[in-house]
């Protein structure tokens, strides 16, 4: 088995051994098959998907999905695997659009956990990490930084909209130390404890 970064090549892919050809799996329209075989070594054919991961015949599923800065690693069309405004965010990041950087948790997690014993994905802890340091990145501000503080916004999203069913969670990363920063940096003590 191979393993393949989904960004490379789209949505969350299942690896098989084979020759190189995709199909869709049966019964999903965002899941798709492709077959690897890296015993030919690194060839034309893998240089075309992209970037491979290492992980020694593990399938290594794309969890997080990145936006922002004219670039998203989703799209529209991926609302199952992103919800409604997951999709939405990551095609106005895609367009130019002014949307301020961030990610999306795919709804393959929330499978995964149910499927898994209630347990989260190995991977996800450093995902996450790793998609947190991206916007720490673009905004210039570190999360939990008293100094330059970066708040975020966590809303939920579901693969169909479900109004007043799920709760969003505003100016997280505001705590004692950062509202003071936030207070330094935009020179309003009032605006930061309203």
């Amino acid at each position: 088995m191979s393993s393949v970064l989904a960004s490379a090549l789209g949505p969350n892919w299942l690896c098989q051994n084979g020759s190189i050809a995709g199909k869709p799996a049966l019964g999903s329209n965002r899941v798709r098959e492709y077959h690897l075989d890296w015993k030919q070594g690194t060839g034309p054919d893998e240089l075309a998907l992209g970037k491979a991961a290492e992980g020694n015949g593990v399938c290594m599923t794309q969890w997080i999905y990145k936006f922002g800065g004219g670039s998203a690693d989703g799209r529209a069309d991926m609302k199952n695997l992103l919800g409604g405004k997951g999709a939405n965010l990551a095609e106005m990041a895609s367009l130019g659009l002014p949307v301020p950087p961030g990610f999306t948790i795919s709804t393959d997690v929330c499978t995964h956990y149910y499927d898994n014993d209630l347990t989260y994905p190995d991977s996800l802890s450093g995902d996450v990490d790793a998609a947190v340091a991206h916007i720490e990145r673009a905004m210039d501000a570190g999360f939990g930084d008293a100094g330059n503080p970066l708040l975020v916004s966590v809303r939920s999203g579901a693969r169909v909209s479900m109004p007043g069913m799920m709760d969003t969670v505003l100016n997280l990363g505001l705590n004692d130390q950062t509202v003071a920063g936030l207070a330094a940096r935009s020179g309003d003590e009032r605006f930061c404890l309203g």
